[in-house]
C-alpha cells in the first residue's frame, strides 16, 4: 500500500494558483458570461480587470472564467505581462512555437492584427502578425500578476508605445473582432495600466475581490473534507470551527481546509477533538505567516491600514 502524503509534504502544493474546489462569486461569473455574449455579438474588444489583495482568490476566479469561456467556444490563451514585451513569447502563447520569427515590418498594431482599426503613423512591428492567422473564434486573453505591467518604464519608448497601442485598440473597442483581455492582479494593477495609458475603466470593467460569503465558504471546506479526504460523515462541527477562523478570506479558507483534508487522509477520516485542535494550530501558524509576508511587502501607509 502506498504511503499517504503528509500535510507537511503537500503543504505548498496549492498555495498559489487555482483551488480544486470553487464556490461562490456567482454575480461576478454571471457578469463575465454577459461580457462574453456582448463582445461576441458586437465583435469589439474590451479589457476587464480583477483586483484584490494577495490571497483574495484572483487566480481561482481566472480559472473559472477560462472554463466558462471554453464551454462557450472561445479560444483561451494565458499570457503574462512579460508576453507583451516579447514577440517570441506571444507566438508561443498563441500556439506558433515552430514558426520562424518574421523581420520587423512597418505596420501599426491595428494593421498587423488586421482587425479593422487603422493608423496613419507607421511604426516597427514588435508583435508579429499572428492573431490575424487564427480562425474566427473569439479570443480570451488571460493575464495574472497584472501589477507587473508597471515594469513598462524599464523598456524603450518605442516598445512601450507599441504595447500601449495594442492595449488601447482592445480597451477602447476599436477592434472588429471579439477579443477580451481579462487581467488580474494586486490593487496596484490599475496604476500599472495607467503607466501604459489605460486608465478609463467603467464600473463594470473592474472587479474588486473581497471575502467569500458564508455559504460558499462552507461549501469549499465541505468539499476538501468529504471529496478530497473521503469522509462520509457530514463534518458540521469541523466546518463551524474553521469558519470562525477563516472569516471568508479565500486564502485562509483554502489553507485551513487543505490542512484539515491532509490530517483526515492521514488518520483514516476519523474526526476527533484532538484532531480538530491540531489542524487549527497548523492553520493559525499559516495565517501568521501569511500576514507576516504581507506586512513585509507593504509600504508604511498600508501597514498602518492593516494595523
Amino acid at each position: 500500500m502506498a504511503k499517504k502524503k503528509s500535510k507537511y509534504t503537500r503543504a505548498g502544493a496549492f498555495d498559489r494558483g487555482a483551488t480544486p474546489y470553487f464556490h461562490g462569486r456567482t454575480a461576478i461569473l454571471k457578469e463575465f458570461d454577459n461580457i462574453l455574449f456582448n463582445v461576441r455579438a458586437s465583435r469589439k474588444g474590451t479589457i476587464h480587470l480583477i483586483v484584490g489583495d494577495s490571497g483574495a482568490g484572483k487566480s481561482a476566479l481566472l480559472d473559472q472564467c477560462k472554463k466558462r469561456a471554453k464551454l462557450r467556444g472561445w479560444k483561451v490563451v494565458q499570457i503574462t505581462p512579460a508576453t507583451l514585451w516579447d514577440p517570441r513569447k506571444m507566438m508561443n502563447a498563441l500556439g506558433y512555437k515552430n514558426r520562424p520569427m518574421p523581420d520587423t515590418i512597418a505596420l501599426s498594431v491595428p494593421d498587423l492584427l488586421k482587425l479593422g482599426a487603422s493608423s496613419s503613423k507607421p511604426k516597427k512591428r514588435l508583435i508579429p502578425n499572428i492573431l490575424s492567422k487564427r480562425k474566427r473564434k473569439p479570443l480570451l486573453l488571460l493575464m495574472d500578476e497584472a501589477q507587473k505591467l508597471s515594469s513598462a518604464i524599464e523598456y524603450p519608448v518605442e516598445q512601450r508605445d507599441e504595447v500601449k497601442e495594442f492595449l488601447d485598440v482592445i480597451h477602447n473597442a476599436h477592434l472588429r473582432k471579439p477579443i477580451v483581455l481579462l487581467a488580474a492582479g494586486l490593487r496596484t494593477s490599475l496604476a500599472a495600466l495607467q503607466v501604459l495609458d489605460i486608465s478609463r475603466f467603467g464600473e463594470k470593467n473592474i472587479v474588486r475581490l473581497g471575502q467569500l460569503s458564508e455559504n460558499p465558504e462552507r461549501a469549499v471546506i465541505r468539499d476538501w473534507i468529504m471529496v478530497e479526504a473521503g469522509v462520509k460523515e457530514f463534518p458540521a462541527e469541523w466546518i463551524d470551527a474553521i469558519v470562525k477562523e477563516t472569516l471568508g478570506w479565500p486564502r485562509h479558507v483554502h489553507s485551513y481546509a487543505r490542512n484539515t483534508s491532509d490530517y483526515l487522509i492521514e488518520n483514516g477520516g476519523v474526526m476527533t477533538p484532538e484532531g480538530l485542535n491540531e489542524v487549527m494550530d497548523v492553520g493559525r501558524k499559516g495565517r501568521i505567516q501569511y500576514y507576516t509576508q504581507r506586512v513585509e511587502q507593504m509600504d508604511g501607509d498600508d501597514v498602518l491600514c492593516l494595523a
